[in-house]
């Protein structure tokens, strides 16, 4: 009889398996991101130019540092009427964040490629920062940059979306 108590309580009391902890949240990765939009180029005539780049992580979630391989193009206008002819700047190159405030998120980049216009073409390099700025909940975000072509600066405004 206490033989049938002992069970009946051991079998009544809770049962506690190994239940392993929860994983931990992985760190947030980053993000492929393209963009396009217009830019102004003081240098040009006339100084309304355009411009898209896309961007794909080369690092590891888990690493402290983060690096992206970029590859964007510029299209800057060069005269006008039947003289109008545009040269493309075309370049890939690496960016990293350089800090984070509040929602946006700051980079620099430095890029190497060509420079086309007409017949001709040269060596380009580039350098210069971007702002990745949230809109609201959604995965588009605004991107003002500066950068220097050449030694000429310009910038612009584009809109981009992360996936």
């Amino acid at each position: 009889m206490l033989g049938s108590v002992a069970l009946a309580l051991g079998l009544s009391l809770p049962v506690e398996g190994q239940v392993a902890p929860p994983a931990a949240a992985p760190a947030a990765c980053p993000a492929s991101f393209y963009a396009a939009g217009a830019s102004l180029n003081p240098q040009a005539t006339p100084n309304l130019a355009g411009w898209y780049a896309i961007a794909l992580p080369i690092t590891k979630c888990e690493k402290a540092f983060q690096a992206y391989s970029i590859t964007m193009n510029n299209l800057t206008p060069k005269g006008s009427g039947a003289s109008l002819t545009f040269i493309s700047t075309t370049s890939t190159g690496l960016a990293i964040p350089l800090k984070q405030v509040g929602p946006i998120d700051i980079y620099t980049f430095g890029t190497l490629g060509t420079s086309v216009s007409g017949p001709s073409s040269s060596l380009a390099g580039t350098w210069g920062g971007i702002a990745v700025v949230p809109i609201g909940r959604t995965t588009w975000r605004l991107t003002p940059w500066v950068q220097s072509i050449g030694g000429k600066w310009m910038g612009g405004l584009g809109i981009g979306r992360s996936y």
